[in-house]
């Protein structure tokens, strides 16, 4: 171990082929270290720090300071501890060792293949992964970060992760994590899944059509607003989010302008479209749906729901099985529905003021108001509704 920094003499450090370690306890202001250049010196300019402006060449491990340093590691397999301080601290090609101590620290990942472990330490740690060379799978709460469609196509090998609370992934389309604690996740570009687990949680999709996926039960959740809301899952925030899976329970899910997918999963679901041309679907037990404007796809799922399309050319998907669908505002002119089975089972019958569909013996929709219509096949598996 060469223990450096005593001193503001410019120094030069070669300890030729072993494994070699450099320590900078004892510098009195903040430090850059970078095996990459072979170079530390004071962040701050001058000799702030009092290890004047060294030379490194042949050292593959750093032992930082007590205060707010920048360490960066090489091509060779690096152990980089960065002590107190907040610190950045930065991994190479190699499978590296990055322990960032005490602080609020930033660990910037993914350079290189090499299979690296990341420990934040104390405090609030961010982990980053912009320079993924493809998408990326990254779960906090396992502690594990790998290429999502496997082999090594991001260039990121095979990750552990320790006591990291915030992520910022990359540009490609990823699927992340986080912890039952408090996070800030930044998915950037791509379409990427971000699942949420307990705690008060950032969201940002970030550009593409990013999708959040909820755990908890009765989730509350409202794509329109950036503000903090109960969501059930902690008091979140979601930014640009347009499509959500909520958890098991009684959920209700409001979305935005943008073209959402909003899927209820189980329980007794409410969602609601807004502009855009939305797709919502009620999954299991009884649902309400409603559409807003733009064009939308109303799939109510299995049980007995009611679904409103609003304006707009919309398709309602009628599904066989336990319960019935009740249509409340099929517009002849504009709407259609869509099948599962063969037309030729499907028939109509007026009940009241109001049109019964069957799929043989199975009724399968109530359609609100439309008596003395009759049904058209498209030919598609898209059914329209024409007045006698």
């Amino acid at each position: 171990m060469i223990i450096g920094g005593n001193g503001a003499g410019d120094d030069s450090y070669d300890r030729g082929s072993d494994i070699d370690t450099i320590k900078y306890t004892s510098a009195t202001d903040d430090i850059t270290v970078d095996l990459s250049q072979g170079t530390a010196t004071s962040t701050n300019g001058g000799d702030a720090a009092g290890i004047g402006s060294d030379t490194l060449s042949n050292i593959e491990n750093i032992i930082g300071g007590n205060y707010n340093d920048q360490l960066i590691g090489d091509a060779a397999d690096n152990n980089i501890n960065a002590g107190t301080g907040d610190d950045i601290v930065e991994a190479g090609d190699g499978n590296d060792q990055l322990d960032a101590g005490a602080g609020n620290d930033l660990i910037i990942g993914g350079n290189g293949a090499g299979d690296d472990s990341y420990d934040g330490g104390s405090g609030t740690d961010s982990l980053y992964y912009t320079s993924a060379a493809a998408g990326i799978t990254v779960d906090l709460l396992k502690g594990t970060a790998t290429s999502t469609s496997g082999g090594d196509k991001a260039k990121i090998g095979t990750d552990k992760i320790t006591s990291v609370e915030n992520l910022i992934a990359g540009n490609y389309s990823d699927q992340l994590t986080g912890t039952n604690g408090s996070n800030t996740i930044q998915a950037l570009s791509g379409n990427d899944w971000i699942y949420e687990a307990a705690g008060n949680d950032v969201i940002n999709g970030g550009s593409g059509s990013d999708t959040a996926v909820f755990s908890g039960n009765n989730n509350k959740i409202n794509l329109n607003t950036t503000n903090l809301q109960n969501t059930g899952d902690g008091k979140d925030q979601l930014i640009s989010i347009e499509n959500v899976n909520a958890g098991s329970g009684n959920d209700t899910v409001t979305g935005n302008k943008a073209k959402n997918t909003l899927n209820g999963q189980s329980g007794n679901d409410k969602l609601y479209g807004a502009a855009g041309n939305d797709k919502l679907i009620g999954g299991a037990v009884n649902d309400v749906l409603f559409g807003g404007s733009g064009d939308d796809i109303i799939d109510g799922g299995i049980g007995s729901d009611k679904m409103n399309g609003g304006s707009g050319n919309d398709v309602f998907v009628l599904n066989s099985g336990a319960g019935y669908a009740k249509i409340m505002d099929f517009d002849v002119e504009e709407d259609w529905i869509l099948i599962d089975s063969d037309f030729n089972t499907m028939s109509a019958v007026d009940s009241g003021k109001d049109l019964n569909i069957f799929e043989v013996n199975d009724l399968v929709a109530k359609v609100i108001g439309l008596a003395g219509t009759n049904l058209v096949n498209n030919g598609e598996g898209y059914v329209s509704l024409d007045r006698a």
